[in-house]
């Protein structure tokens, strides 16, 4: 069925931005470190509880009469729905309902990426007003694994007295991460085609859970903390802090197969993390205020051993006095790269804007990318193909990458020529690759390039025009976000050159018509007829004349009109003027001029 909106617009219900105008209400973090405990645990031992358990301690903690997660799914027809999969509260029984990906509430939050709070929704979307309950406000997170849309996790309100602040978003967002990885653990989905027995089945499984909650301190033991960290994807360890009350160590106890590889550490269980990230370390101060005060902190932050940035989750394991945190983590380098270099590609263009020639915008393109990138030498190339060679235009860089030729021969390298064939060349040590000529080995030495990085923007297939090239002097791993910056630099670097070329044959060429008009013997006026309405001359504006011209009439006519000028000026006068303008063809006259007396 196609909603179609109506008089109240999306933009009269979405009222986003009063979640940071609101005064936020005081966190509970005592119940929110519990309710995580219990998340975990549920977790570790896949229990199909989860999320109904999830969506009621969503409701609990923001004071919410309703919560829910709707799953994104694709009907037989191919049609984009939001599925209702499990909801608490006052709409539960609204449970397995289906709303319109491209009409709702839902589809709005993952259109625009981000948190959504609505007002009285139902004034817009109008098929919510047969729902169960009356909807005041709606807060809408996005449910994403990676760039794949899950669904939604969502809290309600049905009472006018009861608005959602940025505390309520700050809780919401972080189950929406233990949600994200709740489905992953079972398939990324609830199954279509039984969502209501897979409901009916988590009644069945909370009866027989009641009687099992005995012995879940008993189950709680470094086993179900392993398998943890095995199903979630972004990251779980569990770290001891050691030491007196200022927390200067931690020790790590356990972590899951993916850490080594995201992390980039040495594989950590039973070492001190002084032994492997230094001294001293900011964490175990963040870490030990969690394990005294038994409130969980969200915070990003980089470790500069590491050379990554993480978005860190921490919660206390443990009732009160245990000394054990859990930290639920993200690597989000590429991510704050991109941020940090959408800000510095602002910041390029502009600079380019201001330099006054082709050769300064080159040079000053290269300098700022060797700033950013902290490289040790960066150069345009352009290609020759008929010749077979390549000439450096402009470089800049440190002696532990010398001076490039200023041209080489391409047959000389007919690996990395290929490449600017294919796409952009990234090498992250020359001189280990595999399947190099000894001849190719011995160029890249001598060249004492190890890493490399070359974007080129190409005039059809197979014909590379220009690259520019980014160079480390030791082995880099170059991430996916500054092999994007060095090929959106040199877009832009081509970009501004070849304006920058176009203004200067510009500027030339207006210097050799300024030479001319000022220089000729024969008078030259630039003028603009002035029409009516009608499409018929009543005017002529003089612009500007030559030397000659203002000589041959005794004054400068420049920013004045003819009839202001003399009214006593023929008639024939404006139509011929005229006559040029609209046509565009010269003609060549000669006509008597009253107010000079003579024949012009």
């Amino acid at each position: 069925m196609q909603h179609l909106p109506q008089s109240v617009t999306l933009n009269d219900i979405c009222i986003t931005q009063q979640l940071s105008a609101r005064s936020p209400r005081s966190p509970n973090w005592q119940a929110e470190a519990s309710a995580m405990q219990s998340l975990a645990r549920l977790l570790a031992a896949g229990e199909p509880t989860t999320l109904q358990s999830l969506v009621e301690i969503a409701a609990q903690l923001c004071q919410a009469p309703s919560a829910g997660i709707c799953l994104l799914e694709t009907t037989d027809d191919r049609t984009e729905v939001f599925r209702w999969a499990v909801v608490t509260g006052n709409l539960g029984l609204d449970a397995d309902r289906t709303v319109p990906r491209n009409f709702s509430p839902d589809g709005v939050c993952l259109d625009r990426a981000a948190p959504q709070l609505f007002s009285h929704p139902d004034r817009h979307f109008t098929y919510l007003q047969e729902f169960n309950a009356p909807i005041v406000e709606c807060l809408v997170l996005p449910l994403m694994a990676g760039s794949q849309a899950l669904g939604t996790i969502w809290i309600v309100s049905h009472d006018e007295n009861r608005h959602f602040d940025s505390e309520d978003l700050r809780a919401i967002a972080t189950l929406a991460d233990f949600a994200t990885v709740a489905l992953q653990q079972q398939g990324q989905q609830l199954p279509v085609q039984n969502v209501r027995s897979q409901l009916e089945a988590i009644d069945r499984q909370r009866i027989a859970e009641e009687r099992e909650r005995s012995q879940e301190a008993l189950r709680e033991s470094q086993a179900r903390l392993q398998s943890i960290a095995n199903l979630v994807p972004d990251l779980l360890w569990d770290s001891e802090p050691d030491g007196s009350t200022n927390w200067y160590n931690f020790l790590f106890l356990e972590v899951n197969p993916a850490f080594v590889k995201q992390t980039g550490m040495e594989y950590p269980v039973g070492r001190k993390a002084t032994e492997l990230l230094g001294t001293p370390n900011p964490w175990a101060q963040v870490y030990g205020r969690v394990a005294e005060t038994g409130e969980p902190i969200r915070f990003e932050e980089g470790e500069a051993a590491l050379g990554r940035v993480f978005d860190l989750y921490v919660f206390r394991f443990g009732g009160e006095g245990s000394r054990r945190v859990a930290v639920l983590f993200t690597d989000i380098t590429d991510r704050k790269q991109r941020e940090e270099q959408q800000a510095f590609l602002l910041q390029f263009s502009d600079t380019l804007r201001t330099e006054p020639n082709a050769d300064a915008v080159a040079n000053r393109a290269i300098q700022m990318l060797i700033e950013q990138l902290q490289l040790d030498r960066s150069y345009i190339t352009s290609y020759y193909l008929a010749d077979n060679r390549a000439d450096l235009n402009y470089q800049i860089g440190n002696d532990s990458v010398p001076p490039l030729p200023d041209r080489f021969f391409l047959s000389d390298f007919p690996e990395a020529l290929e490449a600017t064939f294919e796409g952009t060349l990234a090498i992250e040590d020359d001189w280990e690759r595999q399947g190099l000529s000894e001849a190719e080995k011995r160029n890249s030495r001598n060249l004492g390039m190890r890493a490399m990085v070359a974007a080129t923007l190409r005039k059809g297939e197979n014909k590379p025009l220009w690259s520019m090239v980014a160079i480390s002097s030791r082995p880099r791993r170059w991430t996916s976000a500054e092999i994007a910056l060095v090929e959106e630099v040199a877009e832009r670097t081509w970009a501004a050159v070849e304006s920058a070329k176009a203004e200067q044959r510009l500027r030339e060429s207006e210097a050799k018509y300024r030479s001319l008009f000022e220089s000729i013997d024969e008078g030259y006026l630039l003028s603009e007829v002035i029409f009516d309405e009608n499409d018929e001359p009543i005017d002529i504006l003089y612009l500007e004349a030559n030397p000659a011209a203002i000589r041959l009439a005794g004054r400068d006519f420049s920013g004045q009109r003819m009839r202001e000028i003399d009214p006593d000026y023929e008639e024939y006068w404006y139509e011929i003027y005229g006559q040029v303008a609209l046509t565009g063809e010269s003609v060549r006259a000669e006509r008597y001029a009253q107010p000079h007396g003579a024949v012009v």
